[in-house]
This record gives C-alpha cells, sequence and structure tokens, in this order.
C-alpha cells in the first residue's frame, strides 16, 4: 500500500473518530439545551395560562377563546383542560409535523419533554388542571441543521487535509522514490548515486548507498587501471598503440579457429619500403610522427567506411610492417583502396612521390587455413609490389565460393524479401557452466535466401552497408522469443548489432516486441552487445540495459577485454554476464593470464559470471576455472 493510500486512511480515520465524537457531544448537548429550553417553556406558559383562566370567569366560551387565542399565538403542540374528575374540558391539539431531520436522526435525538402542569382556580375551589406541551418539530430540525453543517465542515476539512497531506508527502516522499529507485539500480548490479535529500532519514540511506557505489566505482576503476596497464604492456605497441605483433596475430589465430566457411574475413598489409630512405630526409622524430599520421588517416577513413566491416584492428608486425585485420567484410578491395588513398596521400604532403615508400597487399582470409600459410601469401604478394615500380597495391582476394548476388540491388532485394517471408531463423550452440550445468544457448543467424539457409557470416557484411543489420536483429529476436514461449526449459542469448543500438527506433522497437511477450518467457531470454558497443554507447546502452532488466532480461557484453577499460560506467551497465574474447582464451602466454585473472576479478566484484569464448579442444578447462572463469563456450564445449 502506498504512503498517500496510508495517509488518506489515516485522515479519514481520524476525521470519522473526531466527527463521531464531536457529533455526540455537541449533537447531545444541544438536544438537552432544548429539552430543558421547551420544559420551562411548558412549565412558564402553563402556570401563565392557568393564572389569566383563575382570574376571569368560568363561562365555558371564555374559557374556550382563551385557550384558543394562547394556542393561536404559540408553537404548542397540545393543551389540555381537565375538571376535578378526570374529564376533559377543553382541548386544543396540532397535528403531528413531519420534522426536517431524517427519521433516523429523529429516532436517535427523540425529545423527551415533560408537559407543563398547573392548577385553575374558582375561588377557593379547583376549577380544573391545564397541561400544555409545545411543539419539538422546531427543535429537531434546528438541530439536524446544526449537525448537518458540521459534517460538512468536518469532510470539508478532510479534504483539505487530505490534499494539504498529499502534497506534502509527495514533497517529502519524492526523494524516497530517488532512495527506491538507486536500491532497485544496485539490485540489479547498476550502481550509482543519487543526490543526497534534506530528509534526515533519507539522507542517511542514501549516504550509505553513495559510499556504496563510490567504493565499487573506486575499485573498478583502480582495477580497470590495472588491466589496462596489462593490456597495454602485453597488447599495444609502445610507439603507436596499435596492437603489437603478439596481439594480432592472437586475433588473427582466433578468427582463424572459427572454421566457417560464412566468415568473410580480410588482412591488408602495409609496409614502409624506404624507412631508410625517410629517417635519412625527415630525422627519426619526424618519422615517427609520419608513422603516427599514417596510421591515424588510415584509422579515420575506415572509420568512414565502417559500414563495411563489423570490426577493424590495426596492428604493428615490426618497425615497418603495419597490418589491419577486417572482419565480416565483403569490400576488402574498396577498403583497401581507401588505405592505398589516405597512404599516398600523405606521401604527396611529404613530397615522397619518387621514393615509393610504401607497398600495400591484401588477402582474404580462407576458412581452416592456418595463420602461417596466410601470412606467407601475404608476404609472397609484399614481394612482389615492393619490385613493382608503380602498381605497389596488390590483392589476393579468391574466395572458396562466388558470391551469392552480383551487386548491391540483387543483395537488397534478396535480403528484403527474406525480411518480409519471415525467413529469419536461428541455430544455438551450448554455454556450460564449470559444474557442467547449461548456462544457456547461443543463437546463430540464419537467413533464408532462396531455397538455402545461409549463416550470418555470409550476409553480414552485404546488411550492414544496406542498412538491414536492425530489421535482421528484430526478426531475429522475434524468432528466438518464440522459441522461448513454445519451451519453457530453454534459455536463449541474441546477439544485437551495434546498428541495433545507435538506431533509436530500433531500440525502441526491440523494448517494446519484449514488453508484448513479458512473463517468464522474457526472463529466460539474454540480450548480447559487443565490447565494443559499450565503449561507443555507454550511456544509451547503460538506459537499455535498464529498460530491459525491467522485464527480467538478462545483458551481457561479448568479446570482452581488449579495450574494457575503455568502457565508461562499466558498474552502471546492469550487466549479468561477460563473455571474455576467444583471442585471449585460445593463446595465454605471457602476461595474458594476468589479465585473464585481473578480468574475472572485476567481473565478479560486480557480481557477473565471467564465460571464455572461442574455448578449443585443446584448450585447458580447468585452467580457465582456476582463473575464475564461471562458464566456457566454443568448438570445444
Amino acid at each position: 500500500m502506498t504512503l498517500t493510500r496510508q495517509l488518506w486512511i489515516f485522515i479519514a480515520v481520524l476525521i470519522t473518530l473526531t466527527f463521531v465524537s464531536g457529533f455526540l457531544v455537541s449533537s447531545y448537548s444541544a438536544r438537552n439545551y432544548y429539552v430543558e429550553q421547551l420544559t420551562v417553556k411548558n412549565i412558564d406558559n402553563a402556570a401563565g395560562l392557568a393564572l389569566a383562566l383563575s382570574q376571569m370567569d368560568k363561562d365555558p366560551v371564555t374559557v374556550e377563546l382563551m385557550i384558543s387565542a394562547q394556542f393561536d399565538t404559540g408553537h404548542y403542540q397540545r393543551i389540555r383542560l381537565e375538571g376535578p374528575d378526570g374529564q376533559t374540558l377543553h382541548l386544543r391539539e396540532r397535528p403531528d409535523l413531519v420534522p426536517e431531520a431524517p427519521t433516523w436522526f429523529a429516532r436517535l435525538m427523540a425529545f423527551d419533554i415533560p408537559p407543563g402542569v398547573a392548577q385553575v382556580q374558582d375561588g377557593w375551589n379547583q376549577y380544573g388542571t391545564l397541561s400544555i406541551e409545545s411543539e419539538s418539530a422546531y427543535a429537531l430540525g434546528a438541530l439536524w441543521r446544526v449537525s448537518y453543517r458540521l459534517f460538512v465542515w468536518y469532510i470539508t476539512i478532510a479534504l483539505v487535509c487530505g490534499l494539504i497531506g498529499s502534497m506534502v508527502l509527495r514533497r517529502i516522499s519524492g526523494p524516497l522514490q530517488a532512495v527506491v529507485e538507486q536500491a532497485e539500480a544496485i539490485g540489479e548490479r547498476r550502481f550509482i548515486t543519487s543526490k543526497e535529500p534534506r530528509t534526515m532519514e533519507f539522507r542517511r540511506v542514501v549516504r550509505a548507498m553513495n559510499t556504496l557505489t563510490n567504493r565499487v566505482r573506486t575499485m573498478l576503476d583502480d582495477e580497470a587501471r590495472r588491466l589496462d596497464e596489462i593490456r597495454r604492456q602485453s597488447q599495444l605497441d609502445p610507439a603507436t598503440g596499435v596492437a603489437n605483433r603478439e596481439q594480432f596475430l592472437r586475433l588473427l589465430e582466433a578468427r582463424l579457429n572459427l572454421n566457417d566457411s560464412s566468415v568473410r574475413d580480410g588482412v591488408l598489409l602495409i609496409r614502409v619500403t624506404g624507412l631508410a630512405a625517410l629517417n635519412a630526409k625527415l630525422g627519426r622524430a619526424e618519422t615517427d610522427e609520419w608513422i603516427l599520421a599514417l596510421l591515424a588517416r588510415i584509422q579515420t577513413r575506415l572509420e568512414g567506411r565502417a559500414d563495411c566491416y563489423s570490426q577493424c584492428t590495426l596492428g604493428r608486425l615490426n618497425g615497418s610492417d603495419f597490418v589491419i585485420l577486417l572482419q565480416d567484410t565483403e569490400f576488402l578491395a574498396d577498403l583497401a583502396e581507401e588505405v592505398w588513398s589516405a597512404a599516398s596521400e600523405l606521401v604527396q604532403e611529404k613530397h615522397l612521390e619518387q621514393q615509393y615508400p610504401l607497398a600495400e597487399v591484401g588477402s582474404a582470409c580462407q576458412p581452416g587455413e592456418e595463420r602461417s600459410q596466410l601470412l606467407s601469401r601475404l608476404d609472397d604478394l609484399l614481394a612482389g609490389a615492393e619490385e613493382a615500380s608503380s602498381q605497389r597495391l596488390v590483392l589476393y582476394e579468391s574466395r572458396p565460393r562466388p558470391p551469392l548476388f552480383p551487386d548491391a540491388d540483387s543483395w537488397r532485394h534478396a535480403l528484403e524479401a527474406a525480411l518480409a517471408d519471415n525467413g529469419i531463423s536461428h541455430a544455438c550452440y551450448p554455454v556450460i557452466t564449470t559444474r557442467g550445468e547449461l548456462f544457456h544457448e547461443e543463437a546463430m543467424l540464419r537467413l533464408r535466401l532462396g531455397n538455402e539457409a545461409v549463416p550470418a557470416g555470409a550476409v553480414i557484411g552485404w546488411a550492414r552497408r544496406l542498412k538491414l543489420l536492425p530489421q535482421i536483429d528484430l526478426q531475429m529476436l522475434e524468432s528466438v522469443l518464440q522459441v522461448l514461449s513454445e519451451q519453457p526449459a530453454r534459455r536463449i542469448a541474441v546477439n544485437l548489432s551495434i546498428d541495433s543500438l545507435g538506431n533509436v527506433a530500433s531500440h525502441l522497437a526491440i523494448i517494446e516486441r519484449i514488453k508484448r511477450y513479458g512473463g517468464t518467457v522474457t526472463q529466460r531470454l539474454s540480450l548480447e552487445l559487443n565490447e565494443q558497443i559499450a565503449v561507443q554507447y555507454a550511456g544509451p546502452l547503460a538506459s537499455f540495459s535498464a529498460a530491459v532488466k525491467s522485464h527480467g532480461v538478462s545483458v551481457g557484453l561479448q568479446s570482452a577485454g581488449r579495450n574494457i577499460a575503455a568502457v565508461a560506467g562499466l558498474e552502471k551497465l546492469g550487466l549479468d554476464y561477460m563473455k571474455v574474447d576467444a583471442a585471449l582464451i585460445q593463446q595465454q602466454d605471457g602476461d595474458i593470464q594476468s589479465l585473464l585473472r585481473g578480468l574475472c576479478k572485476l567481473g565478479h566484484s560486480l557480481g557477473l559470471t565471467m564465460i571464455a569464448e572461442g574455448v578449443l579442444e585443446k584448450t585447458d578447462q580447468s585452467a580457465l576455472a582456476e582463473m575464475g572463469f564461471d562458464g566456457y563456450t566454443g568448438p570445444g564445449v
């Protein structure tokens, strides 16, 4: 029961008790007063009339006229004159008046007024006995009017007090709502702070929760800084800030280990072939600045084509070789041209056109091939590019199968037709806890194009470029929700793209679709988002997480660990679990184990379930459990 309702009930009870007690006291006091006054009136009037009758002739007509005159000039119910023998000599009475008061009130306040009695003398003899009864209906009506006005005033006072009390209570309890919201947020692992209210009791509660939040935030900040330092030392090139050789090879190995023929990844390799000439012409310091400018320009140019890939990683293999891993792309040639154009512009700005200090090669990744085989192919391409006098951009883009559709219009038509025909389905893969129990299943997209169910990797690039990913995500979510509604024992996780969270309409459509199902269905649904989304859209992700968690949905990060320190307000996101990137899980050398332990410590401090991605058959699962992981997923599970 709300405080406002309790307040109204309290006021109603209080006013009722006050009214009943006040009514009884005032009404019965007034009633007794009226009875007393009417009794005195009866006695006085009887005595006065009896005296007048005693002094006059006892002619029956005269006596009758005298009694009638007295009766007509006052409010009397009855005037009776009886002889000594008890016989009625004269009688005047009025019919009972209908009182203004209700029957129940008249019965409750019935007047018991004794008549006024006096003796009428005829000389020394008794002529008769005179009795007078006054009309009491007027007094009862007056008493009813007073009681009714009292009741109206009490009701008015109750309403005014209730309204004033509600406003005051709303003002006082306003901070209480903030306290409740903060407590609920902490219960959902969203550690937020609130402004301390002026009410002392509320202030103490809010201060305690703010202290808890600040302690958690301080602990997370310290742990995040430590992890970021380990990450920088173990994963980044100190001179340029891009991925170092070990980290890049880990990422590349993890992508090749997917062994999925639908995956469309590509690698670009850039060599500063004239590095010695650059050092001689520009000096070492300016050459380093030029390389930083080169990487920054390439990064900027690729960010402008973010619709052509899902993730882009720049790395440095050695002093003069820089490499780019482009995930889920069908447009390797276009992106290679963008990179070459950006690099050529910088060459021209430094007037290095004659030296051609750069060479660029690229190759699509062949599903299931060895890393050494891919790098060897890139080296062979690079050797040919360095020997060329003009064309120093060489690509190897052989695919194991031809593209499904020849151009953008064909892809758009096919994808829109699949969406219109509800051609979205999914395949599920297990996530197992360290105790061998099923944590949930991961739903992987399957899109029916024609008569063939195509996996996500084959269509994700074109869907992103054609801006159809939000629609695909929504239909994928609908497909999973239908399965959950039909099979109450299953728990399934759905991956959402950055396009869905960044699109307000899609964002709201997902929440609305979840509301439509609700109940036990959404309590078995998990939504996963890439760590990159948390880095770029921390604010929208926090509000989205709060909205879906109110319906029982679990929220998690996947492919996490590469840049967890860059997630602003990690403690406010309300996450339930975190899946650590396969590149870190599959290559646990050097400082990576310390990084994994730190990630598990960070996650557990937030109450998260920590899951290792990309676990292979050769992966030591017991070592992962010892580091702090709570579950596994991947080809080896």
